[in-house]
């Protein structure tokens, strides 16, 4: 009972959240469309920010209705169980003949077994857009850094920590809804948090050392999900959109141009590694089992 009442709380609370993170985003996109937008040195596409908001609530819907799917509730745990908590094995029907085999239930495995433990990751991560997008109305822009790097430092926690996407040989093949929300948001929090950098970092042109942090700080996070090319392709899409946008000067265009096509290049060629490795890897055990297979068949 007493996992079903949180059960229950957390789907409202995602719910909610969710919902309250989707029209103060939506709010934010419509202020800088219709009204005077603040000055800005550097800043996304306007499409792309938009974009990106309809791609994140498509995302979010889908996650939130698994959190309603027999498979995450508590009753529906054990199958073949009553309301007295008698069970009838799947094998025998009701007067205790067997049962074939092809009528047999089907067997439905939740895809998404991570879910309940990543759920009160995703509400903080709601609640922090959601302070990001109040703090930027009120112009208080060092708020808007703060909420940002919890709501990414959140992320890749979950990433690393719950989804364990640091063992994914390549994309996952778990928890995918998951690893999506919450590798997207970690994108998100980064094209926004340059977005308010570039109404805080008025400098005309980066320098070089500049160049080679941002070159450096966007290589470090895109390799943090391991060999899953995710979170690399969503960051080098950040870069391109901030590559397209407005500028002050046209050195940081070049500089989030190069910088996208370097990170590009290197979660490509990571993921090709990756990928060559595991089937590497999984070449000898299908061999000795096609040995086994023409040795026993050599015998009968």
């Amino acid at each position: 009972m007493a996992s079903s009442t949180s059960h229950t709380l957390i789907r409202r609370l995602a719910l909610l959240t969710s919902g309250f993170d989707a029209a103060a985003q939506a709010y934010v996109i419509r202020q800088d469309a219709f009204e005077n937008p603040p000055q800005l040195n550097y800043a996304p596409h306007p499409y792309s920010v938009c974009v990106a908001f309809v791609a994140h609530v498509a995302l979010q819907i889908c996650w939130l209705q698994k959190l309603y799917h027999p498979w995450n509730s508590p009753e529906d745990s054990e199958e073949g169980t009553f309301v007295n908590e008698d069970k009838l094995p799947i094998s025998q029907g009701l007067h205790g003949d067997v049962q074939p085999p092809w009528l047999y239930p089907p067997i439905q495995q939740n895809p998404e077994p991570a879910r309940w433990e990543f759920a009160p990751l995703f509400i903080l991560g709601n609640l922090c857009q959601s302070g990001w997008a109040l703090a930027w109305i009120h112009e208080n822009y060092l708020l808007c850094r703060l909420f940002l790097t919890i709501s990414a430092v959140t992320q890749l926690y979950a990433i690393f920590s719950v989804l364990h996407g640091c063992k994914n040989r390549g994309f996952p093949q778990r928890n995918i809804l998951s690893h999506l929300v919450a590798k997207f948001r970690a994108g998100l929090a980064m094209l926004l948090l340059w977005k308010t950098w570039g109404i805080i970092d008025m400098t005309p042109a980066p320098s070089l050392t500049q160049q080679l942090n941002n070159l450096s700080f966007f290589l470090i996070y895109a390799m943090a999900s391991g060999p899953d090319p995710t979170m690399g392709l969503f960051l080098v899409a950040v870069l391109f959109s901030l590559a397209l946008g407005p500028h002050q000067d046209n050195g940081w265009r070049q500089t989030f141009s190069w910088t996208g096509c370097i990170v590009l290049l290197v979660v490509l060629v990571d993921w090709a590694v990756a990928s060559r490795s595991t089937r590497s890897a999984t070449t000898p055990v299908e061999d000795e089992d096609r040995s086994q297979h023409d040795y026993e068949k050599d015998i009968d």
